[in-house]
């Protein structure tokens, strides 16, 4: 049985099955959540509503007991180029506030390389 959210709705925060931007799909097959780019005409170019709604689908799916994991997928023969590098979208994700606990389980940023990343790798010497 597949169960699917109304799409047309006004932007709003993630609830339940609705991940937040009518450019997401949330849907259920079985023990699996399906989370579908539906953002075909900009080939599922990535809004920052769609990147806070796959986000708040991974953590749905990992609170919910009866789902044990989750397939992201694109429409339209595309999967994501990315960032809509254009700023496009009608999904005003900064009208949506802080979402309470979405960012308080992110690991602290990654303490500073002792060497440029771009430095070459070299063998040590034998």
């Amino acid at each position: 049985m597949i169960e699917n959210v109304e799409t047309t709705q006004h932007p709003r925060p993630p609830e339940g099955d609705w991940p937040g931007t009518k450019f997401l799909r949330f849907d259920r097959e079985g023990p699996f959540g399906i989370c579908t780019l539906d953002r075909p005409e900009a080939r599922n170019a990535m809004t920052p509503a769609m990147y806070f709604g796959i986000k708040y689908a991974v953590t749905h799916v990992g609170s919910d007991p009866y789902l044990a994991g989750l397939l992201i997928t694109g429409s339209g023969g595309a999967f994501a180029p990315g960032g809509d590098m254009g700023g496009g979208g009608d999904d005003n994700w900064m009208t949506f506030g802080r979402a309470p606990g979405m960012d308080d389980d992110l690991p602290p940023p990654p303490a500073r390389c002792s060497r440029s990343a771009a430095a070459p790798h070299r063998a040590p010497a034998r």
